[in-house]
């Protein structure tokens, strides 16, 4: 084949591009590696997919490859310490390269899926929970339509859901770790299991139910405020665990911040506080929602759009969310309800 063929040019492109994205999604995969030899192998990554970008013929990609190495470099070398590199300046810069991906490749392409999952990773880390724990959630649903529930990054993003939607927490007055199950006694009680060690053996765990005020979510995981009388405003809301824990000898608040941007962050008493094991689904948003028999501990159910007891052995099913309004076209899929 000439080299100067259309055809030419055309697998050129095409397999550079290819390259391109392999190194971008291996150095994004490195970003949640805090060490510093794993910031510099990363930075190295996206230099090599810099230079493949100007080479194929993409300058925007490359431009924002040059963009992505120099802010992550500038932000992070006054941070490389023995503790490794602080994350929180890669955040909004991996995110314009997931969108990148998106824009240029679609958002069911396998690599569009790993750049996502890489993200979802660091906000975990950054105990920005509840948006990489919906990330997570709405890639595995599209990997599992696209690619198959056995593609590697479809097991990938199924094992990320399963982690992300447990919710762990410590236990007065012991401060040991346990994993919250459930509420019992309108949320006086909560069932945990426990205490977890590292690594985990679940079958030395066992069963206790423990009053809600001794029940401390550790930080990032979701909760709702409930009970509030001097800020009736925030009962309802959605929002994480964050930052230190504010005590003295009589009680103990935690810092909320809340989904709500609008909202300001409130320190919010232990019993004032419900620990949302299910997300609840935005208004506005057409998804692809899974149901798969054993996630987590349990059958997803349709507890958060309000169709409680309702569970579903089937694999998808399409659910229109319409100003909270929930249309479930079942006609589309084969599914059956389980008794």
């Amino acid at each position: 084949m000439p080299k100067t063929s259309m055809e030419y040019q055309y697998c050129r492109k095409l397999y550079g591009t290819y390259e391109a994205f392999t190194y971008t999604y291996l150095g994004s995969e490195l970003v949640w590696d805090s060490s510093e030899e794993g910031f510099k192998v990363m930075i190295t990554h996206f230099k090599k997919a810099r230079a493949i970008y100007n080479l194929v013929g993409m300058p925007e990609m490359a431009k924002e490859m040059d963009t992505t190495v120099s802010v992550l470099t500038a932000n992070t070398q006054s941070k490389v310490t023995k503790e490794g590199v602080s994350l929180t300046d890669v955040v909004p810069h991996l995110q314009s390269v997931y969108k990148q991906s998106i824009n240029n490749h679609g958002i069911d392409s396998e690599a569009t899926i790993r750049l996502g999952l890489a993200y979802a990773r660091v906000l975990w880390d950054e105990n920005c929970r509840i948006e990489a724990e919906r990330l997570v959630t709405k890639l595995a649903t599209i990997s599992r339509r696209v690619h198959g529930p056995d593609h590697k990054v479809t097991v990938e993003a199924d094992e990320l859901v399963n982690n992300y939607m447990e919710r762990q927490v410590f236990v007065l007055p012991d401060n040991k770790q346990f994993q919250a199950l459930q509420y019992e006694n309108d949320g006086e009680i909560c069932v945990v299991q426990g205490p977890i060690t590292e690594p985990r053996n679940t079958e030395d765990e066992n069963i206790y139910h423990i009053a809600n005020n001794l029940v401390i979510p550790m930080e990032g995981f979701a909760v709702v405020c409930h009970g509030l009388v001097s800020a009736p405003h925030l009962n309802g809301e959605l929002g994480e665990v964050r930052g230190d824990v504010k005590h003295d000898d009589t009680e103990i608040r935690l810092a909320v911040h809340f989904e709500t941007k609008k909202l300001k962050s409130a320190w919010v008493k232990p019993e004032n506080l419900r620990i949302v094991f299910e997300l609840p689904i935005k208004d506005n948003t057409l998804l692809d929602v899974y149901i798969r028999s054993g996630i987590s501990n349990s059958k997803l159910t349709m507890r958060t759009v309000g169709l409680a007891d309702k569970r579903f052995n089937s694999t998808i099913f399409l659910l229109r969310l319409n100003q909270g309004q929930c249309d479930l076209l079942l006609q589309e899929f084969d599914l059956k309800v389980a008794k």
